[in-house]
This record gives C-alpha cells, structure tokens and sequence, in this order.
C-alpha cells in the first residue's frame, strides 16, 4: 500500500469508558486492554463487555 500511495484504512477501533471516574489516567490501562483482547471479534458491531480490577492483563500493561 505504501509503494502504491494508497492510504486505506485497514482497521479501526475505539473505546469507551462508563464507569464513574472522570480522571483518563485511572480507566487507560483498562481501556487498552480492552482494544488489544477484543480487536479480531466483532468486526461491523458493537463490543460491551466489563474487565475486573485485578485481570492479569492489566496488571502487565502497568508493569510495562
């Protein structure tokens, strides 16, 4: 794609949080959790899922 010029998007995605802590810095390591777990599912919809406070997978990204 780079060789040819062409600037498609090959994929995209977002996350929300909804719980009530307004400060980004407390939810982030949440929040890229979640995109990275759930990118290959869902292609075309909508994902709500929850992740616990203490999923290991998070616990990593902060130790990262």
């Amino acid at each position: 794609m780079r060789q040819e010029g062409r600037k498609e998007v090959i994929w995209a995605g977002g996350a929300e949080s909804v719980g009530p802590s307004k400060d980004i810095r407390s939810v982030l390591d949440f929040l890229i959790s979640a995109v990275i777990n759930k990118i290959w599912m869902g292609a075309g919809r909508v994902l709500n899922f929850s992740i616990p406070r203490n999923d290991p997978k998070v616990t990593a990204i902060r130790n990262f």
